[in-house]
């Protein structure tokens, strides 16, 4: 409509771009420290990180990063606001 297709990772990419950051920050990451690594891993343009979220309450990738870890409960724990960690599973 208004503006250009813009390619988004998958969801599943997403997730598992999620997890390996919160492995590559030690196990325990803010939400941005997240973010910037999962926009790091991913290589993410800027075109792409910085999208307005259609509500205009930031940016359509902080939205789809807040679902992500939403969907990821369990997976990752969130202890204390905007603070995630990976539970000490020894697979």
């Amino acid at each position: 409509m208004g503006h250009k297709n813009y390619y988004f990772p998958e969801k599943n990419v997403l997730k598992e771009a999620t997890i390996e950051a919160i492995k590559e920050l030690g196990g325990t990451a803010t939400t941005q420290q997240i973010n910037t690594k999962v926009a790091e891993l991913l290589k993410l343009s800027e075109e792409i990180l910085t999208l307005e979220d259609e509500s205009g309450i930031g940016t359509m990738y902080e939205y789809r990063m807040r679902w992500i870890r939403t969907e990821l409960k369990g997976k990752i724990l969130n202890p204390k606001r905007g603070i995630w960690v990976l539970p000490e599973d020894k697979e």
